[in-house]
């Protein structure tokens, strides 16, 4: 019985640790979103919509398949 609760508080500690860390690392993500978006604010006031479009496009046509360059169109379509 004493070896199962030490295996329990071991387990416990193991389970706290990986609940801190995926925490850390979610906050860590969002914030990494956050200043995606605010970066794609400032080209989109300073290049405007058509201009991000044309790029974006180019980019596409060089280095994705046709259904990567759709989710890359519809994440924008959400943005």
């Amino acid at each position: 019985m004493k070896e199962s609760k030490q295996t329990d508080n071991v387990d416990t500690a193991k389970r706290d640790n990986f609940i801190a860390r995926a925490k850390a690392e979610s906050e860590r993500m969002n914030k990494e979103i956050e200043k995606s978006k605010a970066k794609r604010d400032r080209l989109h006031e300073e290049f405007g919509e058509s201009r991000l479009t044309q790029w974006r496009n180019e980019h596409a046509a060089e280095v994705l398949t046709p259904q990567q360059a759709a989710l890359v169109d519809q994440s924008y379509q959400h943005a």
